[in-house]
């Protein structure tokens, strides 16, 4: 069993016994692409932060994640490749509780109560696949529930983490008090047989070109990029969130599905006053679009070009939404165009271009509606309501 999880005592041997370990939940989307996301979970029970649970929400898989990340808990089924964590056999079996959020049956390993404290790993199946941003919010809303932490932590499973990075990234958020969402430096996985390449250190955002320019994309990362500093946007392969910051923005926005939500959820902190933090003594490392395919995928292409309309014709004013419209279309679906017509498949690929554009420009007809969501991303239930809202049978969990 992992001994220091969940239950808030330091027993992970810190130097500093009096130093403050807030409450951390960390919120891990899967869908068919369980051997990344159990490579993942094995850098997240090695690292030396003691006070932390982990929500995997499972986006209706149609592989064998769910068995497989079972069989993983057990200590049966060993991450294929672990980037510089190795593997540890020392803490498993881990004690896993298994919740379907439509209400079905639930199963737990070495745990029955309904909201388990000291359970290492708590599953949710979703019956529908809702996507990137809806998955993120069902583990959120069952965090906030189950444990009411202080932080949530948004990890892609694509991603694993530094023994140290989640002590860097509370340090780093905590020194900024007007600081609402932090990030740490995002390194590749492998780039060219290198892990030292930056995949991003924050961005800056353009509303008028619909971008998000990442820092220090693709250089070699040789400590050029230390201390703490405020930037435009993050990245949501990983985002520290302070729990507050969802009561007062909301989730994310089920609008995107995939891509940009990230985006979203951060300006919309930043039109609350929060500040948006980069801490790069807090590392990843990130194998990008792991479950989707990147440009290659008619799905990234589609989801990403159409959400591009979608978050300029929501946050934008009319000359950014009319600067965004020329540049798009005398710059930008040119270079986009030409990146997609040197792949192969280059027909579906064009034809999920044109469907993005095609109906994110329904977001443009229809701006209005599309501002209306500033103010209609769901908001934390848990706030007004009971837990039942969206675990109706959570108390129907049963010792397996």
């Amino acid at each position: 069993m992992t001994p220091a999880i969940g239950d808030g005592m330091n027993t992970l041997g810190y130097a500093n016994q009096g130093e403050r370990h807030p409450v951390v939940s960390v919120v891990i989307v899967n869908w068919n692409n369980w051997r990344d996301t159990i490579e993942c979970l094995e850098s997240l029970y090695q690292m030396a932060y003691p006070n932390y649970h982990v929500v995997l929400v499972d986006n209706a898989s149609t592989d064998e994640s769910r068995e497989k990340i079972l069989s993983y808990a057990n200590g049966k089924t060993v991450p294929e490749h672990v980037q510089r964590v190795g593997y540890s056999p020392t803490n498993k079996p881990l004690s896993v509780l298994v919740l379907d959020s439509a209400g079905g049956p639930s199963t737990t390993s070495g745990h029955g109560t309904m909201l388990p404290s000291k359970v290492d790993l708590t599953m949710i199946l979703n019956a529908t696949n809702l996507g990137f941003g809806c998955g993120n919010n069902v583990g959120i809303e069952y965090s906030a529930k189950a444990f009411s932490p202080d932080y949530v932590l948004l990890l892609n499973n694509d991603t694993i983490v530094d023994e140290g990075f989640l002590d860097e990234l509370i340090k780093g958020i905590e020194m900024h008090p007007r600081a609402g969402i932090a990030g740490p430096e995002i390194l590749f996985y492998d780039f060219r047989g290198r892990q030292d390449v930056v995949n991003s250190v924050g961005g800056y955002l353009t509303l008028c070109k619909g971008e998000s320019r990442r820092m220090g994309f693709r250089e070699i990362d040789t400590g050029q990029y230390s201390g703490i500093r405020t930037v435009d946007d993050l990245t949501g392969a990983c985002l520290l969130v302070k729990s507050e910051v969802f009561e007062k923005v909301g989730l994310f926005d089920s609008d995107y599905f995939l891509y940009w939500e990230d985006s979203d959820l951060v300006y919309r902190a930043r039109r609350q006053g929060y500040e948006i933090v980069i801490v790069p003594s807090s590392v990843i490392w990130h194998k990008t679009s792991a479950s989707t395919g990147g440009w290659d995928s008619p799905v990234y292409t589609y989801y990403y070009v159409r959400n591009m309309f979608l978050f300029v014709a929501k946050n934008g004013n009319g000359i950014q939404l009319f600067g965004f419209l020329f540049y798009f279309s005398f710059h930008k679906s040119i270079l986009i165009l030409g990146s997609l017509m040197s792949r192969s498949g280059r027909l579906r690929l064009l034809v999920a271009f044109l469907r993005g554009v095609f109906d994110g420009m329904r977001f443009v007809v229809g701006v209005d509606k599309a501002k209306e969501t500033v103010t209609r991303s769901p908001p934390l239930t848990h706030f007004s309501g009971s837990q039942e809202t969206l675990f109706p049978d959570l108390d129907g969990a049963y010792g397996a």
